[in-house]
């Protein structure tokens, strides 16, 4: 779990900082959409990491758990490559939702 939690935090480091594009951009504030996109990751990697404790079989238990640090992943690069301008709100969920699948924190 560590080595997987390990990778997928630094590939999101790494295409936070190599990513972004620097060109001026539509600027577009938190509407509906944007909304949206911020609560879609918090509702999935929420109901990953309930349906994570649950599972009594460890192998089987990797399943959700990786889902869950994929979608954590995506959350952060919605900010790189959908939404540049807000990529500091992006970056701060996705750093939140990483913290949560610390695999310390997941319960055995």
């Amino acid at each position: 779990m560590w080595v997987g939690w390990l990778g997928f935090v630094v590939l999101a480091i790494l295409m936070a900082v190599y990513l972004p594009h620097r060109s001026p951009v539509e600027i577009r504030k938190f509407d509906l959409f944007t909304i949206g996109i911020f609560v879609f990751p918090i509702a999935i990697c929420t109901g990953l990491w309930v349906w994570t404790d649950r599972i009594g079989h460890p192998w089987l238990r990797l399943l959700p758990y990786f889902l869950g640090v994929f979608f954590a992943l995506q959350a952060s690069l919605y900010g790189v490559l959908l939404l540049p301008n807000l990529l500091q709100p992006f970056q701060i969920l996705g750093a939140i939702l990483f913290l949560s699948y610390l695999p310390i924190l997941i319960r055995k």
